[in-house]
């Protein structure tokens, strides 16, 4: 999936073009984030939010982190916004300060931790919509379920819903060409993560995984799991769009698979200070669709 591009519907018209009047943003991706170019009637707009972690006194979890850095005329300009998800809608608005060099400027996190999907700005005449990570990540989902090597997929939601670290989506494809098994992982927590991971029997117990499906960049653990790191993935959107989610991806041939019916996991945080897993136990990936038919309650993080 390398070169996967997510089409998603109702985007406003982007612009990519760069010139000596368009502004700049931070180059350098920490952690997943949505990054687009507008083009406005009177100027132009570049827009970062990206998933930021809540400190710990304010109960862990992540929030979203809105920057923005426009070329317009005039010598004041405000910024109305509203966020929306499946739990909250939050609006306000933001005042740009000039930077001195012709270029304004803000940088706001959106109030609490609710898990925001889309933003929708206005900016004089110009109404500009766009999604967050959270909601890369569900449009990446129903991308998936029309896709047609995908076996599975199953989105696990981190945390409780007012304190919530993100979501972990996966994907369990088979290969065309030589029936493998392959399971994606993506992820818009802002914590850097591994993936501690066995494989289950028939039963739903949790094996170590045998020599034959061990990944060559993955490392064992003291309880026999396997230790595969996520890593920062970044995908065109659309033009003027590109959206950084994290990633892992276990490839499995189908022969070694065959005597196992999936993959369980915790998830951790690759300081080791965060973990999350399901109800005191692991999560479970199925091979197959059938079985991914379970409701799932929310799992607990523990810090």
């Amino acid at each position: 999936m390398a070169d996967l591009r997510l089409r998603l519907a109702g985007w406003p018209k982007l612009s990519t073009a760069r010139s000596s009047a368009s502004p700049r943003l931070y180059p350098h991706v920490e952690g997943p984030a949505v990054t687009a170019s507008f083009a406005l009637a009177d100027g132009h707009l570049l827009l970062r939010a990206r998933t930021v972690a809540r400190a710990r006194g304010s109960g862990g979890g992540s929030r979203v982190e809105v920057s923005v850095a426009a070329k317009l005329h005039g010598d004041e300009h405000t910024l109305h916004w509203c966020a929306g998800g499946s739990l909250a809608e939050v609006h306000g608005a933001w005042r740009l300060a000039n930077d001195g060099e012709g270029t304004w400027r803000t940088s706001q996190r959106l109030p609490g931790s609710a898990p925001f999907a889309s933003l929708a700005l206005a900016l004089g005449a110009s109404l500009l919509q766009l999604l967050l990570p959270a909601g890369i990540l569900a449009s990446l989902a129903s991308t998936a379920a029309s896709a047609g090597d995908c076996v599975a997929r199953i989105s696990l939601s981190l945390g409780r819903d007012d304190a919530g670290a993100g979501s972990v989506l996966a994907i369990i494809r088979s290969a065309a060409v030589d029936g493998a098994l392959v399971v994606e992982l993506f992820s818009d927590v802002p914590h850097a993560l591994r993936l501690e991971w066995g494989v289950l029997d028939s039963a739903g117990e949790w094996h170590p995984p045998p020599a034959a499906l061990r990944p060559p960049d993955s490392t064992a653990a003291s309880s026999g799991a396997l230790v595969t790191s996520f890593s920062l993935f970044t995908a065109p959107v659309r033009e003027g769009v590109t959206a950084t989610l994290q990633r892992a991806c276990l490839a499995f041939a189908p022969d070694a698979a065959l005597n196992w019916a999936g993959v369980g996991f915790v998830l951790r945080s690759a300081d080791g200070s965060l973990a999350w897993r399901h109800n005191w136990s692991h999560f479970r990936v199925p091979w197959t669709a059938s079985e991914c038919a379970v409701d799932w309650s929310q799992p607990k993080a523990f810090i």
